[in-house]
């Protein structure tokens, strides 16, 4: 079954946020979302694992933030909501979604046009993000920022001011 959405302005961020996708690994993991971005509900998230399937489900990663910088601008693409303020506004530059053996979106920006998939890994918590530019003029850089929670998937957290902010690759 293939579902396909062609997004233009006439879509809001209600009905947006109001479709939802979800991808899962067999073991009782998942990752899912809003077609708009932002998370409405606290097991939306990029992977949330089946650690002891059925009591014991741990929402890993909760979003990443992505970013193309061009070298004339950057362009936000994640949404979040803040008590009723939207920032930033990724979901405008959403172009359509495509679901046939995994979620699919496709973002345009005025320079670049961005596919992302994602897709978890049969019988792992493991959720694989691909990112490919479909056109791009000049030369641009996609910038990922994760968003860690590592917590319960029914419970809500906040800040962790112990948890290390950064890590250099090697």
């Amino acid at each position: 079954m293939s579902i396909k959405f062609d997004i233009d302005n006439s879509y809001t961020i209600e009905q947006l946020s109001e479709k939802e996708w979800i991808e899962t690994n067999g073991l009782g993991g998942w990752a899912s979302g809003t077609l708009s971005g932002i998370g409405t509900r606290r097991y939306h998230g990029l992977l949330v694992a089946a650690v002891q399937p059925p009591v014991d489900r741990r929402l890993l990663l909760s979003k990443m933030a992505e970013t193309i910088i061009t070298p004339s601008k950057q362009t936000e693409l994640d949404c979040n909501n803040f008590n009723g303020v939207v920032h930033p506004q990724g979901f405008r530059h959403l172009k359509s979604y495509t679901q046939e053996l995994f979620p699919e979106f496709i973002y345009q920006t005025e320079d670049v046009v961005l596919k992302k998939r994602i897709l978890m890994v049969h019988e792992e918590n493991t959720t694989i993000l691909i990112y490919e530019v479909v056109s791009a003029p000049a030369k641009s850089t996609l910038k990922l920022k994760p968003f860690v929670a590592f917590r319960d998937a029914h419970h809500l957290s906040k800040a962790n001011n112990d948890a290390k902010m950064s890590y250099t690759f090697k």
